[in-house]
């Protein structure tokens, strides 16, 4: 036989074995369907990402292409135009004004080494050049922009020749000042030897490029990688291949003046030359500025030409007003990195610190390179929460609602199966207790009619025992209708007869009811009535049953106290009346005032009691109150306890 504690764990390990095996498929089921709006929100905000870039690259395209179309000899303050007579340079226009957002100024170095730039001559010419100390100013911010990182490049190439000399600073007067060269300090100016190619330092710029692979730049900027963009960047990468195959070199036919005279002079003789132009190419230029660089090939020599660009105007107007002007500015970072250096420019979004959605930490979204001449350019977007909408939410809810019913569910069947089980347990004491409390009786019924059958008993003794006899057999009276009455209540309810009767018609049938129990017991009986003519709705039989089995219980648990006396009370509360039952026991312990008035219930283990009952007395009391539209309860009354059954008083006599 399993016994009630084998089967509580039993039945706890079993349902939680269900609950797990139902958790699995229910949360494996919940997480695919927020994982795939997860990825279904990724690749929209991927999409509007891919979208913005497409945007900010068609418009870096046109505008470079323009630069790209630009003639050789416009790079010279003084140029052939159509027509062939001198004319200045459009590039020559003070204050600088440029398509290019962030364009400070445009510059040329020929293959001695020679600096220059549009804004002024290379010759002793100074008529028509107005604003000649802004522009002065301007150049020599060119040159020191150019000069350091340049010269650093130099120092660190290891396989420059021996013959090579130190790179002058640009802000010196230049990489090999020429000697007619106007705005050149003559103290300064350089004697050393030219290097074999000056040209060559502007190749160390892009060095590391040309020797290193793109470095990852989730890697660089501590990314995750959750999700697949490694294709997207590989595809933009192809795209951009693409566009550079488009961006060949182009060969132009240019005319300059034989000797260079004013700018008025137009008449002078033109000769022609053939030159081949590369496409302009970016290059980092420390943390706040950027270089755009081409080559230029003219009789076998080569020419670098370019300008120099703020990074914060070029990035604003180019990259991040269109950034904050699009939707993907809500959920989304934007770093603009370059291969070559570890100087990274992020765009934020003003409502960073307030994104709603799913926070799974830094993560790319999207990484693609520029069209020329920004193919070394790379935009990386990343973000830390990821909107999910509506339907995240819902997924969450549905997810934790069918949580708690699951959980909810089973520890209601737990506690349904626990209950059942402290049933059939209490149900079996109550077999074992009903069968002693019939066998102890009935035993002693059949030993003394036995005996006066036999007439081995005196008179004296026939008298002793027909009263023992009788009080066996009320005994056996009471517990059979506890079990008739619990059989009913079962089976149909309680099927009562109400009725108005007074308190003391009640007390005097309840009296003459217990009077033999109690001098059985050696018990007396005191009562105290306040109001005997009292009217109260109640059943009579219902009313007799509950003060028999209370007084019946007073007597079992007070056998051993030392007032043997129990009392019998009434009085009027409000709109009822309260009868109580007191006994002069030990009392009830507080833990267990409610639970005694439960079916089967019983304090003391069924093998180790010393009381006898069967435990259905106090709850057929309660059923019974309860049926009658009244209440029971107890109370400690210091000693003894007090069982307290309150009627409604008789609508007549209220």
């Amino acid at each position: 036989m399993i016994i009630p504690a084998q089967q509580r764990r039993r039945l706890k390990w079993t349902l939680i074995g269900l609950f797990v095996a139902l958790l699995i498929p229910a949360v494996s089921l919940t997480w695919l369907a927020y994982r795939q709006l997860q990825y279904e929100s990724f690749y929209q905000h991927q999409a509007l990402a891919e979208s913005l870039v497409s945007q900010v690259d068609a418009r870096v395209t046109t505008l470079f292409a323009t630069e790209d179309q630009r003639s050789f000899v416009e790079f010279s303050y003084l140029m052939v135009g159509e027509g062939q007579y001198v004319q200045r340079s459009p590039l020559s226009q003070y204050p600088v004004n440029s398509a290019v957002p962030g364009l400070i100024a445009y510059f040329q170095v020929d293959a001695t080494g020679g600096f220059s730039t549009p804004l002024l001559p290379v010759t002793q010419i100074s008529e028509g050049v107005e604003d000649r100390p802004e522009r002065t100013a301007l150049e020599m911010q060119i040159r020191a922009l150019l000069s350091e990182p340049v010269a650093k490049r130099l120092d660190e190439t290891v396989s420059a020749p021996a013959s090579v000399a130190p790179a002058p600073s640009f802000a010196q007067g230049g990489l090999k000042a020429k000697k007619d060269d106007t705005f050149a300090d003559a103290d300064q100016m350089q004697t050393d030897e030219p290097i074999d190619s000056a040209t060559r330092l502007f190749d160390n710029l892009d060095q590391n490029e040309r020797q290193m692979p793109m470095p990852t730049d989730a890697a660089r900027l501590n990314l995750k990688e959750t999700y697949e963009v490694e294709q997207i960047a590989a595809e933009g990468k192809t795209a951009t291949a693409q566009k550079l195959e488009k961006r060949a070199r182009r060969t132009e036919r240019n005319y300059e003046p034989e000797s260079a005279g004013s700018a008025e002079v137009s008449a002078a003789p033109f000769g022609s030359f053939r030159s081949e132009v590369d496409p302009f190419q970016a290059q980092a230029l420390g943390s706040d500025h950027l270089v755009i660089l081409r080559n230029v090939w003219r009789e076998q020599q080569r020419l670098i030409q370019g300008a120099v660009l703020t990074k914060k105007d070029l990035y604003q107007e180019l990259i991040q007003q269109p950034f904050m002007d699009s939707a993907i500015a809500s959920m989304s970072d934007l770093s603009i990195t370059f291969p070559d250096t570890d100087i990274t420019h992020i765009v934020s979004s003003m409502h960073s610190g307030e994104r709603p959605g799913a926070d799974i930490g830094d993560t790319l979204l999207y990484r693609r390179t520029l069209s020329a001449p920004f193919n070394n350019m790379e935009l990386v977007f990343s973000f830390s929460r990821l909107p999910l909408g509506s339907g995240g939410a819902l997924i969450l809810l549905t997810g934790g609602v069918l949580l708690a019913l699951m959980l909810g569910g089973f520890i209601l069947l737990y506690r349904t199966g626990v209950r059942q089980i402290a049933l059939a347990e209490q149900q079996q004491d109550f077999v074992s207790a009903i069968s002693h409390e019939l066998k102890t009786p009935l035993t002693s019924i059949r030993m003394y009619g036995e005996i006066l059958k036999s007439g081995w008993a005196t008179d004296e003794k026939k008298q002793e025992y027909y009263r023992f006899i009788f009080d066996e057999s009320e005994r056996l009276t009471r517990l059979i209708n506890n079990v008739l009455h619990l059989a009913r209540i079962n089976r149909n309810g309680n099927e009562l007869t109400i009725r108005s009767t007074s308190v003391g018609e009640l007390t005097d049938l309840a009296r003459s009811k217990v009077a033999s129990t109690l001098e059985a017991a050696g018990f007396t009986l005191e009562e105290r009535h306040t109001d005997p003519e009292l009217q109260v709705q109640l059943d009579s039989d219902a009313f007799i049953q509950i003060v028999i089995n209370l007084i019946d219980n007073a007597i079992k648990f007070s056998a051993h106290a030392q007032t043997r006396c129990v009392q019998f009370n009434s009085r009027r509360v409000d709109g009822s009346v309260a009868f109580s039952v007191r006994d002069f026991g030990p009392g009830v312990p507080p833990d267990q005032m409610r639970k005694i008035f439960k079916l089967f219930y019983r304090s003391e283990q069924e093998l180790t009691r010393e009381t006898v009952g069967t435990g259905i007395g106090l709850a057929l009391v309660a059923d019974l109150a309860a049926a009658m539209g009244g209440s029971v309860d107890v109370v400690n009354a210091n000693p003894g306890a007090e069982f307290r059954v309150r009627l409604p008083v008789s609508t007549i006599e209220a």
